[in-house]
Formats: C-alpha cells, structure tokens, sequence
C-alpha cells in the first residue's frame, strides 16, 4: 500500500489519542459521547496511523538490512497517504506540514547511508510530527474519545486484511510489501490499543483483555503465515466484538474502510472518483485530482486485489499500475486533458473485465 515525499526537526513528544485524561480521571469504557464521529476526522487520523504503520515496517527492515525494503516503506506508500492528508494539515498549521513533508523526504534520503540507529531516530522524529498532526486538526474531545480511536483501529486492521489477502496464498509470501504493510497496519493498531487501555479505569480495562487477547492470536497467526480466512475471522471477531464491549451500535462507530464491501461497489466507486478527478483537471485543479485518484486506489482497489489476483493476477498487476501510477504520473506532470481522459478511459476497460470475472 496504503504513499509521500520527505528534514528532521526535534520537537518534543506529545502524546496523543488515548493517553489524555479524559476530565479528571480516568475514563469509563460505557461513556458515551452524545455528538456523532466525524468521518473525516476519523479518516484523518486512520491515515496518520497508515504512515506509522509503514514507519514501522520501514525500522523492521533497515535493522534486518534490506535497504530496498526499508525504502519501499519509506518512499512510495508514504508519498501516497501524506497526499490524503495534506489539505486538513496545510490549513491547520502550513509550517507543521510543511515540517513534516521535509522529515519525511529526508528519512527516504538517508535510508541507504544511515545506520540502523540514525535511521530509527529519525523516523521517531516523524512519528513525533504525525503524533502532533493529530491533535493540531483534530479536536481534544474527539482524540479523547474511546469510539474514535477504537474507530480508527478497525480501519487498520480492515486494511491489514486486505493487504495480507494480497501478501500470502498458501502460507507462502507472494507480495513481501504487501505482508509486511499487513504487520505494520496490526502493529499501529496494537499500539493504538494499549494508548486506550492505558487511559481507562480497572473495571473497563478488564473488559477489553478479550480484544487484547485476540490481538495476540492475530499476530501469531500473521508471523506464521496462516490462511487468510483465519486471519479474517480473528479480524472481524475483534471487531465484531469492539461495539459490543463499548455497548454502542456498530453503526455509531465511523467504519470508513471495509473488506466486506461487494467488488461491483468498489468499482462504482472508483470510477465515481475518476470521473470526479477528470473534472477537477479541467478546473486547473490538478492537487485535487491527485487526491481523488489516491482514494480511489487505496480506499477501493486495494480491496479488490486480492480476489482478482485469484482469477487474473496479469489484470490486477496491470490495472494497479494505470490507476496507481500512469495516471498520477499524468497528473503530477499537468499532462493535457486529453491524455489523462484517455488513461481514465483505459482504465474503466480494464475495470469492464474486472467485473465479468469477479461476477
């Protein structure tokens, strides 16, 4: 997967989402925030921790001494998630994005002449900056709100589903990036986890050693390579089992990404994105159509992977590659209109295959 370009400044540690106090003890697992999620908060902050979960498999990477690895994780799926959060962050705090979009370009820099210890401190200090992107946007209430970050969990691990869909057939690896993006995703999810757990009173931390427990199982079950059918039922019992510990409807948490979603919805939705992103082209508006075009890969193709590698593995690849990167190419270059209408039509002719086979 699901990403930016990227200087290291030093700024102090703020520790964010659940590890505020809520008021002035710690929180009840039962407290109920009576305004809704906001959506594109929520998608905000799942998508700050996509990047750390690729900053994770990065480190993983670079201490075992694959380089090329290390840079996958550093270079392409960062570019793609700093573009889906760049207009929140920009207009919030320019100098901050700014900041950020610096320390990622140089950890990307360095990765083939640092050393291991070099390289995890200057990824820390971009987890740092990601830490206080989320509360410079986000407001304190919703950050210290349980539905939030448990919302933001399930969109990892749902993502995670799919790329480990993609990433092992058979116990065997046949996509490393994508298996790796997979244990990262369940990492920052973890990490995520026990931020909340911290913040609670005995009684709710009790109630969600069940969540910590499967937690464990899903990654034993990942590091041994097993059938992506069990790790899909690990997933969906975590969160199947999330709403229900929070006594909330499922529907009250804002659940943004889905592997349970139908494949002719995905496509829809891509080609709505497209045709979106064709129009904000003609508008002289190419940051926009960037960014429209990103969503439509990594919120809707993604998902499809995995099912049609089963039928026409030589389809997917091709596909991913018009829609993840000839097009942006296009677009990124201010290509004339005409050319991009022209990938965009090529793309909706593979998508036409797309649906007979997954049918």
């Amino acid at each position: 997967m699901k990403r930016t370009n990227l200087y290291y400044l030093p700024l102090l540690l703020i520790v964010i989402f659940p590890t505020m106090v809520w008021a002035q003890e710690k929180s009840s697992i039962n407290d109920k925030s009576s305004s809704s999620l906001n959506n594109t908060d929520v998608d905000f902050a799942t998508n700050i921790e996509f990047i750390k979960g690729h900053l994770s498999a990065a480190i993983s990477n670079k201490q075992a001494g694959n380089n090329e690895l290390t840079q996958t994780h550093t270079f392409h799926p960062i570019t793609e998630i700093y573009t889906l959060i760049r207009n929140q962050l920009s207009s919030a705090d320019n100098e901050l994005n700014k900041t950020l979009i610096n320390s990622l370009d140089n950890l990307t820099s360095i990765v083939f002449k640092s050393t291991p210890t070099e390289f995890i401190k200057s990824a820390d200090s971009v987890k740092i900056l990601l830490d206080k992107a989320i509360i410079t946007v986000i407001p304190e209430k919703e950050v210290a709100n349980i539905k939030f970050n448990m919302s933001t969990l399930i969109n990892l691990l749902k993502t995670a589903e799919s790329e480990y869909d993609v990433g092992i057939a058979n116990g065997t690896i046949t996509n490393i990036a994508e298996y790796q993006d997979a244990q990262g995703f369940i990492s920052a999810a973890n990490e995520l986890l026990n931020k909340t757990v911290s913040s609670l009173n005995q009684t709710s931390k009790d109630k969600l050693t069940v969540i910590k427990d499967l937690f464990q199982e899903l990654k034993a079950s990942i590091n041994n390579k097993e059938d992506a059918k069990q790790i899909s039922t690990i997933i969906n019992n975590i969160t199947n089992t999330i709403p229900n510990i929070l006594n909330v409807p499922a529907q009250d948490l804002a659940i943004l990404v889905s592997s349970d979603t139908e494949s002719s919805e995905f496509i829809n939705n891509i080609r709505t994105l497209l045709n979106q992103a064709i129009e904000n082209v003609k508008n002289g508006n190419y940051q926009n159509a960037e960014s429209l075009v990103i969503e439509a890969y990594l919120n809707n193709f993604e998902f499809l992977e995995g099912e049609i590698a089963k039928h026409d593995e030589s389809l997917m690849k091709d596909t991913e590659g018009l829609l993840r990167e000839q097009l942006r190419n296009l677009i990124q270059g201010k290509a004339d209109v005409q050319d991009i209408q022209k990938m965009i039509d090529k793309i909706n002719i593979h998508l036409n295959e797309i649906e007979k086979i997954l049918k």
